[in-house]
């Protein structure tokens, strides 16, 4: 049971571990908090601060050294064996490589619905499309490993027309929600994103247009970049982007000065 005392000021009983701090803090207006040592804690603070800073100075002296990079580890992380979360993965995953282990794809798919919560169905073995070895999945993947699925993509895209590949690197590959001061997104909330009719079926929602057109772009030999680039974006509705075809709503010119006032507001 705490011990109770009496404040000499407003008689109030406050447990014997509290009193200094009400007197402080209700008659003395004072803002530091006492923690219960006499109003010392400001000198208690400053005593601890000289402290850590005589423990700074004598662990500078011979710090500990980053594993990976070899630079010294700050002193409120000196207990660890990395500078960073970067140098701990490089590091770890080169003695992967070293050792020759690699994890299954199996023991991925178990550590990952722990992690997620997630259960994948069926756990199967698969035929890589690019080398032909086999593979354990939980999903419908196609290749064994990123460098098997770039090479593929790489040989696709050798086979397809030059048109083509102008217009998948034209794509815009960004958020109209990113910029809100730049785009009317009103259209989209009244009409929706346009999807084909396999696929949805809104035929008359919105889509983005390139205001330089990508058919106008190859035939000049323009940069994909550039046509790709949100300065080039406005929002139609799918049946006016059709009926405009393949004019140019504003020339090469326009857009160059639209994409370096652009990138100067949003570098």
């Amino acid at each position: 049971m705490k011990e109770l005392v009496c404040c000499i000021v407003c008689k109030r009983e406050i447990s014997k571990k509290g009193i200094f701090t009400h007197y402080d803090r209700v008659h003395l207006l004072s803002q530091k908090y006492s923690s219960g040592n006499n109003g010392k804690y400001a000198e208690i603070s400053v005593k601890k601060l000289g402290t850590k800073k005589i423990l700074q100075e004598e662990y500078y002296r011979n710090p500990t050294m980053c594993s990976e990079c070899n630079t010294s580890i700050e002193f409120d992380l000196r207990q660890n064996k990395f500078c960073n979360s970067q140098c701990s993965a490089t590091f770890n995953n080169r003695k992967r490589t070293i050792d020759g282990w690699r994890m299954s794809d199996a023991a991925r798919i178990k550590i990952s619905e722990k992690l997620t919560g997630k259960r994948y169905k069926t756990i199967k073995t698969a035929r890589c499309l690019w080398c032909g070895g086999t593979f354990e999945i939980g999903s419908a993947k196609k290749f064994c490993s990123g460098s098997c699925r770039s090479q593929a993509q790489k040989r696709r895209r050798e086979s397809r027309p030059s048109l083509i590949n102008y217009r998948a690197d034209c794509a815009f590959r960004f958020s109209v929600k990113d910029y809100p001061n730049e785009f009317e997104l009103s259209l989209i909330t009244e009409h929706g994103w346009y999807k084909a009719k396999n696929n949805g079926d809104n035929l008359y929602g919105v889509s983005r247009d390139h205001m330089v057109s990508v058919r106008y772009g190859f035939d000049n030999n323009i940069s994909a970049e550039h046509l790709a680039h949100p300065a080039n974006c406005r929002l139609l509705r799918q049946s006016e982007n059709s009926s405009k075809g393949v004019k140019n709503h504003i020339s090469y010119e326009e857009l160059l000065e639209r994409i370096r006032l652009w990138d100067l507001k949003y570098s």
